[in-house]
């Protein structure tokens, strides 16, 4: 889409070429399905188009760092696409230090992360989920399984 075919959908957080990773089955978007979803939860379309419950509006802040063009393309992609089913996403460019001031506070909806890649993954990656110092760790906190 947006890297002009130069990247390869991911269908999982790594790649199969990652050592010890479960294999994955991708499921393709449905944004009917999505929809659906969002009305039985009680999001329903307000007038401006995006979705309501109890009077609040389902708006998630994208934490994304200013100074990487790559970061604001994934975020403007998201706020398009996830406006397809009614849901709004504030883009939020912020410089550095405060985006990593973010991953460590959890004070984030959504927020741009890479993997380390070879040879560090999947063990650094799955290592930074144990300490609040990543926006890993902050993500996977409400996990039901995560012991």
């Amino acid at each position: 889409m947006f890297f002009y075919g130069t990247e390869e959908p991911a269908t999982a957080l790594f790649g199969d070429h990652v050592p010890y990773m479960p294999s994955v089955d991708p499921y393709d978007f449905d944004s009917n399905r999505a929809e659906q979803l969002l009305e039985e939860a009680g999001w329903n379309l307000g007038e401006d188009g995006f979705r309501v419950k109890d009077g609040k509006p389902l708006s998630l802040s994208y934490v994304y760092d200013a100074n990487d063009a790559i970061q604001r393309t994934v975020g403007e992609w998201l706020q398009q696409a996830a406006s397809q089913v009614g849901i709004s996403v504030q883009l939020e460019g912020v410089d550095n230090q405060a985006y990593l001031n973010a991953q460590k506070s959890g004070e984030f909806d959504v927020i741009y992360q890479e993997t380390w890649g070879a040879p560090y993954d999947p063990h650094a990656f799955v290592s930074s989920m144990r300490i609040p110092a990543h926006a890993d760790y902050q993500a996977q906190l409400g996990l039901e399984k995560k012991s």
